[in-house]
């Protein structure tokens, strides 16, 4: 069993798509945040819990590109989704 945290959208944002794009706010805060190419296929995927590895692998066999890079974009992105509390860490029993 992987010790990697499962990541989800936090309760609190409310997100529309529109077009490729996805405009995502957080209840608590003011403005908004827009994520658009993989940024917002990876927004999809974390409907439901998902750890950074089962994204990075999905992306990979959609982009057929360096795992390696892909991992890295992964990261940084669901780091600073972290750090706006647009996802959180959730218990490996919820998703």
């Amino acid at each position: 069993m992987s010790d990697a945290p499962r990541l989800q959208h936090s309760p609190t944002v409310l997100a529309r798509s529109v077009g490729e794009r996805v405009i995502l706010t957080a209840g608590d805060r003011e403005g908004f945040e827009v994520l658009d190419g993989a940024g917002a296929m990876i927004w999809d995927l974390l409907e439901e819990a998902v750890t950074p590895g089962e994204i990075t692998a999905t992306l990979a066999a959609w982009f057929e590109g360096p795992r390696d890079v892909i991992a890295q974009d992964v990261e940084g992105l669901l780091a600073d989704l972290r750090q706006r509390g647009l996802i959180e860490e959730v218990d490996a029993s919820r998703g």
